[in-house]
């Protein structure tokens, strides 16, 4: 750059001086500076301290310019940086926004549920009320008041004994009364064994009913007690039906009472009258009994009036080869009267009366 002279710079500092003193020291007004300003008036002038109006200011020189791998390597930090800050706000933005969903979705959800579960009650009241409505129409409405009894299966109870037993009444609505009940009514008669009650819409009542039936007699005093295979007491009567009469029995007269059982120990030995009485149905000589004595049960007593003849039949085992042997022996001694013994069945042997 080429330099200023002297007259130049001082015709510069006189304008500066009258102008303006904006930018510009007090050394360098022409009028304060001291004697060794004067001497220093030779120096050059210091352009890059001064501003002066109206001059270019000569910029600084450049630095040297760094080299384009460091511009690189500074480059690729920011970006890196730049991407893991996108990558985190993102993932935030991620998480806020799935937050956001799942807040939003559950409260849903529970809306949901909360309505299906309020539905359920509403249908579920409606389904009660709609049912007791009709319950009650039905136990009120005289559609189904009772007109008729039909009665079935009865042959030695009467029909008058099983409707008393039944305490239904007429003209009453059928579903007041209840089939369990009815059917335990009717079972306190003892010769009633099974009942069954059926509803015959719109007014029939149908009571089917299974009877006991009396196959042996048991002495009780002065009076005949009927009972059935399984030990029931059925009825007391003055009059003796055709029936063979169990003797030697055990239980108590206090439980000669119609509708109670024998004692354990006469419905083992009754078992056992079964089984003689059976055989000798099938060999057909069951209308010649009279008795049987079950007081032993080691040796059970049969007594044939008609035949004149007792029979020592022994213990339970082998009683149809017994009953088939007293069979043969009734043929040959049928002109005689007297005992046949068949205890041991090598040694049966018959025994008249003398």
């Amino acid at each position: 750059m080429a330099k200023i002279n002297k007259h130049k710079k001082n015709d510069i500092n006189t304008k500066l001086g009258k102008k303006a003193n904006v930018g510009v020291d007090d050394s360098v007004h022409p009028k304060k500076k001291n004697k060794k300003s004067k001497t220093k008036q030779n120096d050059k002038f210091d352009f890059d301290n001064e501003i002066v109006i109206g001059v270019n200011v000569v910029p600084p020189p450049k630095k040297d310019k760094p080299s384009k791998n460091k511009k690189n390597k500074k480059n690729n930090t920011t970006i890196n940086s730049k991407h893991i800050d996108v990558n985190i706000n993102n993932n935030v933005k991620n998480k806020k926004s799935s937050k956001n969903t799942n807040e939003n979705v559950i409260p849903m959800e529970k809306q949901k549920s909360t309505k299906k579960v309020v539905l359920t009650i509403i249908k579920i009241i409606f389904i009660i009320a709609l049912f007791t409505g009709i319950i009650i129409f039905i136990m009120t409405t005289s559609i189904f008041n009772v007109t008729k009894i039909e009665i079935l299966g009865n042959y030695r109870v009467t029909k008058q004994r099983i409707e008393s037993l039944s305490q239904i009444n007429l003209n009453v609505n059928t579903y007041r009364y209840s089939k369990m009940q009815i059917a335990g009514y009717i079972k306190e008669e003892p010769y009633i064994e099974s009942v069954q009650v059926k509803r015959k819409l719109p007014n029939t009542i149908r009571i089917e009913v299974k009877e006991r039936m009396p196959n042996y007699i048991i002495m009780y005093s002065s009076s005949y007690v009927y009972i059935d295979n399984y030990g029931y007491i059925l009825e007391i009567s003055n009059e003796p039906l055709s029936l063979p009469i169990i003797e030697g029995y055990t239980t108590n007269q206090e439980k000669i009472v119609p509708g109670n059982r024998l004692e354990i120990e006469d419905l083992e030995r009754l078992n056992t009258v079964l089984k003689i009485t059976e055989a000798m149905q099938n060999t057909e000589i069951l209308d010649k009994l009279t008795s049987i004595d079950i007081s032993d049960k080691n040796n059970y007593i049969i007594k044939m009036e008609k035949e004149r003849k007792t029979v020592y039949l022994g213990d339970s085992s082998n009683i149809n080869d017994r009953v088939l042997m007293l069979k043969e022996i009734l043929i040959k001694e049928a002109n005689f009267a007297g005992q046949v013994f068949m205890q041991d069945l090598n040694k049966i042997y018959f025994h008249p009366n003398s």
